[in-house]
């Protein structure tokens, strides 16, 4: 039996949005930033030094910061893979917007 497209409502936890394709930070290695870059289209061409000059860490950190690059959240990713599900979040802290806050309160 089809339902449908089905409106999934959670709370604004950070355990429920894992951001699978996460931005590089100063822990990944140099290694790993040049391949985030590539994999997401951006080039790794950002030397101020001129052609042939390999970019350094702080380089390529610093054109990662500049890139706006929205997050991709496993759970979203499934629920479009599996019906085009709508995942709606409300604002963290925010019990007054949970209904089953009621219930677990009293």
């Amino acid at each position: 039996m089809d339902l449908g497209v089905c409106h999934i409502h959670l709370d604004g936890a950070k355990y429920h949005f894992h951001d699978t394709n996460k931005k590089p930070t100063t822990s990944n290695r140099i290694g790993e930033i040049k391949q985030w870059l590539q994999a997401n289209g951006y080039g790794i061409s950002v030397s101020s030094k001129g052609a042939g000059h390999e970019p350094t860490k702080p380089e390529l950190l610093a054109h990662v910061k500049n890139i706006d690059h929205p997050p991709r959240y496993s759970i979203k990713v499934i629920a479009e893979e599996n019906g085009g599900h709508i995942i709606f979040k409300t604002p963290p802290y925010h019990c007054e917007l949970q209904p089953i806050e009621m219930i677990w309160g009293s």
